[in-house]
């Protein structure tokens, strides 16, 4: 029987920055791109497509919008496309989705099948959510995909893949999102929310669609059609028929006096006429719904319906062009846009902006799910050292305002483990009561430690809920963490007096930079180069000149000379700028004293406890020359046999599909091909006898999200910016399909994710 207190404390270093399926047919030929409605190269094609943009959480709570709003919009929408094989509806909010589902009788689940097998329903993005593109690290994207497409996988098959991309509400967009969309195999992205500077230089060149290199480092394969809609992702002025809205019906009775048909053609004629001049094909689309839209299907679709007739009873022309007006979805107008271009041959929860009791709902759904995953880690740690027992690990979840009831005593033991696939160091502060204490490794050494004092004054936070502030933080430094692996530490108090003091900081080392206020940005996994007041693609006015110039940075805020570089690495999302040469500020957090007028109909201020919430971070400041537990029985132990190369990283092993014997294994080069002269060549790992308790029998690759398996990969080509394939790279698909499943050496170019599904064997 094992009695201890143990912490458990999950390291992410900043060095890594860098229900089995239901069996049902599911190859009906309709589905994808041949279930498209025809279009006609020598009109103009007009792409009607019904929608509901669903906040997995804003105004209101995933649960408030999910019962008042989602169950009856999905419901209704299933209903109506049954009624008319036309008719087109797109679903993008795979949490949603799941929770619907798992509510419907199997009569209902077939009807859904069906719309799938016949692309009358289209799932578009399948993400869990549709997830912010700056605030976020890549690896949670593509955790989130993960979950939301192998979910839709399994209930829905084949068909129900998605193609493209709706990143319609995020606040801005970024390469590194258009590069994941290619590897998790989608043809295209669409977005609404850019700089107004930007989108009116794209109306004037045409360019509101393009053809975005996701990657530089991927070749052609990062290639992703990209559309930014007209306006925004609303129906266009006087066309919403929805429950919400008091717009006018169409109205197909002529003996009514209220008929209408040929007002409502013209109406819509006119945003036809205003629209097409700004993309450069003969194909446009128009959003049909918005926010929560479409409770009632019925209202939406007969007006379409009739508008629809309206167009082909009347014919309207523009510029002596007739008018092809369809039902149609973003995916197929994806492909109308590259049939003609090769004819023709030329979010919410992460950033803060949702109402105040919304964010303390994600609060509840985050901590509840941060103490099942303790639960899990400590039941598996328990199985993979042979224990009879739970570890009964434990957090301090409010440890950064100084309270923590685990180390609150005099002798606790502390776990740290090391997620990545070579050793690593990491600093570690702990909340203590007043004294001296005495730091153990795991072989017995003594390990050198510091006492200081909290950053602030907590005691208001005893006064609204009685937990004790502990008067002192204990700091130590855990050295050479093995790889995939743990040490433990037994922290103990020898006295109550303290005789530790806080350490002074010296040697401060000014550099005097000359530069022009270059800074560079590391999101996900790519470097970007910003220069102050500059933007590419359009001409920048500096209106808001520190808003303006500021950056999200997910990993890596970094300054230069000639001879020298200074980066910050922060431990979460952080926003960055440099305003002045030779200078970085970084923003910890925000609070506005008046409301935006961008719907919340509050202002941002998170306050706890009635205080002005409390944001901590660790900030790992480089500065050099420019480059060319008591009762654990096994006090350090590392899962791998060996270390992997510098460069590479085992971004992923998880259990898949429910059985023991499969695991989903990425594997990532973490720098860029131009980032070092050694590190950025393509490297090949064996893996066979990598992990000591499990061994790897063979490996099927898939696409990113582990739902389509790489053979079955049939994105659009684009032969407008095609590359030749240089056959031997491990970036060629040739190449990647060519290797054998037993073959567990594995090669990966710069910048280059591979994912695996592997089958494995426990061994002793």
């Amino acid at each position: 029987m094992f009695n201890m207190n143990t912490i458990g404390i999950i390291v992410l270093l900043i060095s890594s920055v860098y229900g089995k399926p239901f069996s049902f047919k599911d190859d009906a030929p309709t589905c994808g791109y041949s279930s498209c409605h025809a279009v006609d190269h020598n009109k103009i094609n007009v792409h009607l497509i019904p929608h509901s943009h669903d906040d997995v959480g804003w105004l209101s709570t995933v649960d408030q919008y999910y019962y008042n709003d989602v169950q009856y919009i999905i419901s209704s929408v299933v209903d109506n496309l049954l009624r008319n094989s036309d008719r087109r509806f797109i679903q993008v909010e795979t949490a949603y989705f799941y929770m619907w589902w798992n509510l419907q009788d199997d009569h209902v689940k077939a009807d859904v099948r069906k719309l799938i097998s016949e692309g009358r329903l289209e799932i578009v993005n399948g993400a869990w959510s549709m997830n912010d593109e700056a605030a976020v690290h890549y690896q949670s994207t593509i955790d989130q995909y993960t979950v939301g497409l192998r979910f839709i996988e399994d209930i829905l098959g084949k068909c129900a893949r998605p193609r493209v991309g709706w990143q319609i509400d995020p606040f801005g967009h970024s390469r590194e999102q258009a590069s994941l969309l290619t590897q998790f195999g989608m043809d295209g992205v669409f977005f609404a929310r850019i700089d107004y500077r930007d989108k009116d230089s794209r109306r004037m060149r045409k360019s509101l669609d393009m053809l975005w290199t996701g990657s530089a480092n991927l070749g052609s394969d990062s290639n992703i059609f990209t559309s930014t809609l007209y306006n925004h992702y609303s129906a266009p002025t006087g066309f919403c028929f929805d429950v919400e809205c008091n717009d006018v019906p169409i109205i197909t009775d002529k003996n009514s006096s209220e008929y209408n048909v040929d007002k409502r053609v013209d109406a819509f004629l006119w945003y036809i006429n205003e629209q097409h001049r700004y993309y450069p094909t003969n194909n446009i689309l128009f959003t049909l719904g918005d926010d929560f839209n479409w409770k009632a299907a019925h209202m939406g679709f007969s007006n379409i319906d009739k508008l629809i007739e309206g167009f082909k009873l009347l014919n309207p022309k523009i510029g002596g062009k007739e008018i092809n007006i369809i039902y149609s979805t973003p995916s197929c107008y994806t492909k109308a846009v590259h049939d003609f271009a090769e004819v023709n041959k030329h979010h919410d929860a992460i950033t803060g902006t949702e109402k105040t009791h919304v964010e303390k709902n994600y609060h509840k759904s985050l901590v509840h799910g941060m103490q099942r995953a303790l639960l899990d880690i400590s039941s598996s740690f328990s199985s993979i050292l042979g224990l009879t027992n739970d570890l009964n690990l434990k957090s301090c979840l409010l440890s950064n305002v100084s309270i923590c009831t685990e180390s609150d005593k005099d002798e606790f033991t502390v776990l740290i483990y090391n997620p990545l696939s070579r050793k690593s160091s990491h600093y570690i502060q702990i909340p203590v009561s007043d004294g001296t204490w005495k730091i153990t490794g795991p072989s017995g050494e003594d390990v050198e430690s510091h006492l200081s004092e909290p950053i602030g004054n907590f005691d208001y936070i005893t006064k609204a809920t009685g937990e004790k502030v502990l008067e002192k933080v204990l700091f130590f430094r855990a050295e050479s963490l093995p790889a995939l692996g743990y040490k433990v530490y037994n922290i103990q108090k020898t006295s109550s007096n303290s005789k530790a003091a806080r350490a002074e900081v010296g040697n401060i080392y000014q550099m005097g930079f000359s530069m022009e206020n270059f800074i560079l940005i590391q999101m996900a996994e790519k470097l970007y180069t910003e220069k102050k007041n500059y933007r590419p693609t359009y001409e920048y006015t500096d209106i808001e000149p520190q808003a303006g110039n500021y950056y999200p940075v997910n990993t890596k805020i970094l300054i230069k000379d000639g001879q020298h570089e200074f980066a910050v690495l922060p431990d979460r999302s952080e926003g960055g700028t440099s305003l002045s040469s030779g200078e970085v500020e970084l923003m910890l957090s925000r609070a506005l004293l008046n409301d935006d007028r961008r719907g919340v109909n509050e202002n941002l201020n998170e306050l706890e406890y009635n205080q002005q919430l409390v944001v901590r971070g660790s900030h790992f400041v480089t500065l050099g020359e420019s480059s060319q537990g008591n009762n654990i029985p096994v006090k350090e132990q590392s899962f791998l046999n060996k270390e992997l190369p510098e460069n590479i990283d085992l971004l992923t092993i998880e259990n898949w599909k429910d059985t023991e014997n499969s695991v989903l294994i990425r594997l990532e080069h973490i720098l860029e091909k131009d980032e070092d002269p050694e590190l950025s060549k393509e490297v090949t790992v064996d893996i066979s006898d990598l992990f000591k308790t499990l061994k790897i029998k063979s490996m099927k690759e898939f696409l990113l999200a582990g739902n389509t398996p790489l053979e079955e990969t049939t994105r659009l080509k684009w032969s407008q910016i095609s590359e030749p394939e240089d056959e031997s790279s491990p970036l060629s698909m040739k190449n990647r399909l060519a290797r054998d499943e037993s073959d567990l050496k594995i090669t990966l170019a710069p910048m280059q994710i591979r994912t695996f599904i592997a089958t494995m064997e426990k061994t002793n």
